[in-house]
């Protein structure tokens, strides 16, 4: 590292040895590629070296693409820091490398598709290759469940499961953007399950003309990381609640009601479920479904994109703190509220 060559490829940087590591990227405290690097302005770097380094340390220098990096280890390099070298491409040439690399690699493709979220400090290429080793079930491809599968199935999730008996009605489209004017009269399944593989040819996408039932739940959602309840139907969370508990995974609820909506990630083995929160079915004449007060449309589409966002985090393995609260959005204040949730020893589907 002591000769002309100022640049070190990714392929070698990792069995190479640094005394330090500077990190001159901006936005570098929420991407870090380097666990030990020292996050460093550039410009201070170039006004004091030996500030933040000794003479003979041997350093490697980090920006984005590898030019200013280069820059900088020549100044280095004449403040009498031999042993500095640049990272060539920068840390995106080694995020590409690294992601590309081992038994679980994402291909060339799959890296440039999902970069800005393989940057995200918590994610990176781990959480992508969880995110494409999950199975997320949607149980219902109306208002929420349009939005839902289309973040889950853009974000790479490697196996969709949809599940809804419905046909796609006229008075479906204003907030089911899936669905085109001619898909109405198909069932919503095989229209989603064909707008998702154009949104994104690497996701598998299974499609379920089906009501899900107490009887049939468990089977219908088995082998799922991560559980949506996309429903408008009482009968449908109890039932998958339920099921998710005798599965032990995580359940994402949702409900919208005219301007508001509702949201809440149950899962009984750290938290409370979902009948904590509701434990009494509410009658037919307490229930009002959109097709009887309205939606707006914009409404099912924040929400049912918090369910997408919940289901990425739990399936990447990201460090969440989404169990054991109720969001509530209100779209004619513009305001999000949260309630704390917590469990109930004596629920009757989860309690002791």
């Amino acid at each position: 590292m002591t000769g002309d060559n100022l640049e070190i490829a990714p392929a070698d940087v990792d069995a190479a040895e640094f005394d330090a590591i500077l990190d001159i990227r901006f936005g570098r405290e929420q991407d870090p590629v380097f666990t030990s690097a020292i996050n460093v302005d550039a410009n201070e770097l170039a006004r004091d070296p030996l500030r933040f380094v000794n003479a003979n340390d041997r350093v490697l220098v980090v920006c984005d693409i590898g030019l200013r990096s280069k820059t900088a280890v020549e100044g280095l390099r004449l403040a009498g820091v031999p042993a500095s070298v640049s990272l060539a491409g920068g840390a995106d040439a080694l995020r590409r490398m690294r992601a590309t690399s081992g038994p679980a690699s994402l291909s060339a493709d799959e890296v440039e598709r999902y970069d800005r979220q393989i940057r995200l400090a918590g994610f990176g290429i781990e959480g992508q290759r969880n995110l494409a080793a999950a199975t997320i079930t949607v149980v219902g491809a109306g208002g929420l469940g349009c939005p839902a599968l289309s973040y889950l199935a853009t974000a790479g999730v490697g196996s969709i499961v949809v599940i809804d008996p419905d046909i796609v009605d006229l008075a479906n489209l204003h907030r089911q953007p899936l669905y085109a004017t001619d898909d109405v009269g198909t069932p919503k399944v095989k229209a989603a399950a064909a707008r998702l593989h154009a949104l994104n040819p690497e996701v598998v996408v299974s499609a379920v003309e089906e009501m899900v039932t107490e009887q049939n739940a468990r089977t219908v959602i088995a082998g799922s990381d991560v559980v949506i309840d996309a429903t408008d139907n009482f009968a449908v969370r109890y039932a998958l609640n339920s099921a998710c508990i005798a599965l032990g995974g995580p359940m994402i609820y949702a409900s919208v009601y005219g301007f508001e909506g509702q949201l809440a990630v149950f899962d009984s083995t750290v938290g409370p479920c979902y009948r904590c929160l509701f434990p009494v079915d509410p009658s037919g004449d307490a229930v009002l479904d959109c097709s009887t007060v309205g939606v707006l449309g914009a409404v099912t589409g924040i929400i049912g994109s918090l369910q997408a966002s919940a289901a990425i985090q739990i399936a990447a393995g990201v460090d969440h703190g989404l169990y054991g609260t109720l969001t509530l959005f209100n779209a004619r204040q513009g305001r999000f509220d949260q309630l704390s949730i917590a469990k109930r020893p004596n629920c009757q589907a989860c309690g002791e």
